[in-house]
């Protein structure tokens, strides 16, 4: 699917502010509520595009504290190690919030695979901050940014948990046009690597495919 924009990409050197920030997260928002007929849609789009919290969600506490738990073993391999010397069963994580307390468990096994992806990827960096400016036809600086999850020598990846996967689960996700965009580069692909807590799953998206005529009439 191509998603088509009109811009030229801004050359403008000095630190003006731009006139929008945007990331792909308010994009994603954007799209799901145009497709959304929930009562509460346009407020909970109002939300994510002023970064305000809506609260937490046990399937979003459960997704931050899986992540949690594979950077800590990409920082520490010896966390893997004991995993698979012990033959652990199950990692269990307490995440506590202001509303309320949940007590994950994770299989490890899914926990030794996304690690073994990961590390088999080159992972270097992660959440690091990217950015680029356009200009729309209007003449209004549009600021592009994000913190993306890995950074590997040629690759984007962004890790995923959900409730239910069916491929191609994030081609029309707004991460590979963004990300892709900023950082053409220097990546060749961006990844999803995702889990269902069951399966680990990988999304690859060449950029090389992907249109970057990205189209922000309807945002204005």
């Amino acid at each position: 699917m191509r998603r088509y924009i009109m811009f030229k990409e801004s050359h403008i050197t000095s630190k003006k502010i731009a006139d929008y920030r945007i990331t792909a997260s308010q994009l994603n928002a954007f799209d799901w509520f145009l497709h959304n007929e929930k009562d509460n849609a346009e407020q909970e789009l109002i939300s994510t595009i002023n970064r305000d919290s809506v609260g937490h969600t046990e399937p979003q506490d459960k997704g931050k504290s899986f992540e949690f738990v594979i950077n800590l073993c990409l920082k520490d391999d010896n966390i893997i190690t004991q995993i698979i010397e012990h033959s652990v069963e199950s990692v269990i994580v307490d995440f506590s919030s202001k509303e309320h307390t949940f007590r994950f468990k994770f299989d490890a096994e899914i926990i030794v695979k996304m690690y073994d992806l990961l590390k088999h990827q080159r992972v270097h960096s992660q959440q690091v901050f990217i950015n680029k400016y356009i200009t729309l036809q209007s003449e209004k600086r549009v600021e592009l940014y994000g913190y993306v999850d890995y950074l590997t020598p040629l690759t984007v990846i962004d890790l995923k948990t959900t409730g239910n996967y069916n491929f191609p689960k994030y081609i029309t996700n707004w991460q590979t046009y963004v990300y892709g965009y900023i950082l053409a580069d220097r990546i060749s692909s961006v990844d999803f690597i995702a889990t269902d807590f069951k399966n680990v799953f990988h999304e690859i998206y060449n950029i090389e495919h992907v249109n970057y005529i990205i189209s922000f009439k309807d945002l204005q």
